[in-house]
This record gives structure tokens, sequence and C-alpha cells, in this order.
């Protein structure tokens, strides 16, 4: 052969190269992870605005509500250690809640609030729960707690202490067990005597409420027209839920807590042992899209993929730079799909993001390959691509074992397109 002759031919078997064709494509994808990253930091930004915009309403309207009590403090002189308090739970308490919540916006982002109506009523046996070693007790000075995280929140209130209506004051605090909250006099004349209560309480708040098992025997009832509730804390509830809304019915008993039912010291914190209800919104775009990133890599494969053997099954030799095109409308997807997620629906927001991208490829194959089958084809594929990643992101459970089988029959697709190719080559 011809030394004139030896380059072009040199040139030509590196441009037809199958292994270094191979090569560019990982470098490709390996760089489109760059503006992948910065989509995922962008939808994090988006979720942390939203975040805050969520915030501002919440400290407008009331924020995240826990209800700790009622408790009697009674004070008591000790010699040691000047006035000290006896911490006395309610031998009965009976919660009944009915809220009304409901989703609001600031701009285009959502949060979830509530108004509550509550009711306690119970009744504190001094005799049985008065211990002995807290002498000097102050009876007369003794105070109903409620403890309300947010007290801006109240909107209402009315209050009965054995039978009387009784006055109600702001201020309220006891270390581990409220920071903020309403006090309420409630002196007793003997410990002989039972000291019944009957609260009502209006109240706003948001994201989820709260209750302690503050009671020797504790019932909590809720009821609220809201279908996708999440129960969370240290105790779960009997319940119903339904497309209307949900009840759920707690039992606590004093051995099922970790703190005492009467204490005057020690470093007990009933606030952990808190239970209720969050009003989850029930799709999260932020929360969607970026499970949808998760997947990227294996799309931009599946894309790069496609363009490959498209190229060697029609013999049309497709520039690298067309490869980096194709990856970056993958990339785009995501974009699409966060800025349309904001306005519509997630499943509509993934539909129109993957039918405005596959078509987009559809077209770009129709350019490189100049033929209307492989630009039909690749349309298809991505279509069942992105529809196979949608299927991934409803099954929350099964999502791990729905993508390795996914995966897997990939693999079985490209052993088997790529088992001949080195006859191909030899053919050549």
């Amino acid at each position: 052969m011809n030394n004139e002759n030896l380059l072009p031919t040199a040139l030509n078997a590196v441009r037809n190269s199958t292994a270094l064709k191979l090569i560019i494509i990982g470098a490709i994808i390996a760089v489109l992870q760059i503006p992948t990253l910065m989509i995922y930091m962008l939808n994090r930004e988006r979720a942390n605005t939203g975040r805050e915009a969520s915030e501002e309403v919440f400290a407008q309207w009331g924020r995240e509500q826990t209800l700790a009590g009622p408790v009697l403090r009674i004070p008591y002189s000790a010699e040691s250690a000047g006035q000290r308090y006896l911490v006395v739970m309610p031998d009965k308490l009976a919660v009944k809640g009915e809220i009304d919540p409901e989703s609001r916006y600031r701009g285009i982002y959502q949060a979830a609030l509530y108004t509550a109506k509550l009711s306690f009523s119970g009744s504190f046996n001094l005799r049985r729960d008065i211990r002995g070693e807290a002498s000097g007790l102050q009876l007369d000075k003794a105070e109903l707690l409620l403890g309300v995280t947010d007290t801006k929140g109240i909107t209402g209130r009315e209050v009965t202490v054995n039978g009387r209506e009784a006055e109600v004051f702001p201020g309220a605090k006891l270390d581990g067990v409220m920071e903020s909250g309403l006090a309420i006099p409630c002196p007793a004349a003997d410990r002989s005597a039972p000291v019944s209560f009957d609260l009502k309480l209006e109240l706003n708040g948001s994201r989820g409420i709260y209750f302690l098992p503050a009671g020797r025997e504790t019932t909590v009832a809720l009821s609220a027209p809201w279908p996708s509730p999440g129960f969370t804390g240290k105790f779960l509830p009997k319940r119903e839920i339904t497309e209307e809304g949900f009840t759920a019915e707690y039992s606590v008993g004093e051995l099922n807590r970790s703190f005492p039912q009467s204490w005057n010291g020690g470093s007990f914190n009933p606030v952990e042992e808190r239970f209720g209800v969050n009003f989850y919104i029930p799709v999260d775009i932020y929360q969607q899209t970026s499970r949808s990133i998760r997947y990227s890599a294996l799309v931009i494969i599946f894309t790069m993929l496609a363009f490959f053997f498209a190229e060697r099954l029609t013999r049309c030799r497709v520039h690298p730079v067309q490869y980096l095109m194709a990856g970056l409308a993958v990339v785009l997807f995501y974009v699409l799909l966060l800025s349309l997620g904001e306005h519509i629906p997630f499943a509509m927001a993934y539909g129109a993001a993957a039918l405005v991208v596959s078509a987009a490829l559809g077209y770009y194959s129709r350019l490189i390959f100049r033929r209307s089958k492989p630009a039909i084809v690749e349309f298809i594929a991505m279509l069942a691509a992105y529809g196979a990643v949608f299927v991934m992101l409803q099954l929350e459970t099964y999502a791990l074992l729905t993508g390795s089988a996914a995966l897997f029959i990939l693999l079985l697709v490209l052993m088997t397109l790529t088992g001949n190719l080195n006859r191909r080559e030899a053919e050549k």
C-alpha cells in the first residue's frame, strides 16, 4: 500500500472504530452529568424557596401545634431549696378534635393549614397522686396549665373548672413539658377533693397537630376531611381513611409512657412521647422531580445507545456533536418537568415533557438519518423509556425491584444487539 493512502485509510479506520465511538459516547454521558447536577441543584433551590414561602404563611396563621396537658402545678415550700412545684397529671383525659384543613398558596407554593375545634375534659385524683414527700403544699395557688406551641393561633377558648367558669392567662411554662401556653387558676380545698375540668379551644395551625399522653388514661379522637393523613409519633391510632377524610382514635395508658403520674423534680420530658397527625400534601413536585433525576443517567444511556445502534444499522455516521445534542434534549426534559409541574399536576407535567422531548428526538433522528423509520422507532422508544421510569416513580415500595428488572432487560437487549459486532466488522 502506498504511503499516500496510508493516512486516509488510518483515519477512516479510526472514524469507523466501534470501540472509539463507544468511548466518545461514554465521555459525552459523563459530561452530561454536569447540566443534570445543575438541574438537581435548581430543583433543590426551588424546594427551599417553597419551604420559605410556606414558613411565612405558617408564621402568620399558626405553626405546627403540640397540645401538652392539661397538667396541675401546685407550689410548695422546701426547706433546702425554697419554693418548688409539684406537677400532677390528670387521672383521666379525653380529647375530641374536629379539624378543618385546607391548602393555601403563597405564589405558586402550596401550604397545608387547619382550624381545629378541640375539647379537653377530665379530672385529677389528688388523694391518689399527691405523694407524702411534698409537704407544705399551697393548694390555694394551684394552676391548671395547657401547653400550646404557638399561642398566636388561639382564636377562642372556654374553660370551666369544677363546673365553674375560670379565668385564663397567657405565659404558662413548665420545663420539659411546655414552653408556652395557658395558665388557669385552679385552687383546691384539700387533697380529698377531685378537680374536674372542661376546656374548649379553637386553634389555627399548620402541617400537623400533636398531643401528649398526659392522663393515667388518655383518649384522643380526631376527625378531618383530609384523605392523605400521616400518623406519626410514639403511638398509632385505630383509624379509618376514605376519600372524604379520616377518623382516628388513640388510647394510651399510664404503663405505656415513660414518665410518672406526678413528680416534684427529675428530668422527665413528656414531649418526646407526643403523637398526632400530619396533613401531607399528596404530591410534592420537587420530591418527585428529584426522584426522576435519579434515573437520568439510565435515560441518557438508553438514548445514546439508541442512536448508536441506529447508526450501525443504517450505516449513516452520527457526529459526536449530534450525540451531545440528543443528550441535552434528555437533560432538558427535567427542566420542562420542573417548570410545568409547578403549575399543573405532576402526571400531566411528566406526560407533556416526555411527549415533547420524544418528539424532538424523533424529529432530530429524521434530520440525521434522512429516513422516517428510525425517527418513528426513536420516538416510540423514548416514550417507552419515560413510561417505564414513570411506573417506577409510582411504585415507591417496589421502585428498586422494578428498576433492577428494567436494567437487566436493557442489558439483555444490548447483549443481543452487540453480539454480532465483531462479525459485522469482519465483513466490512
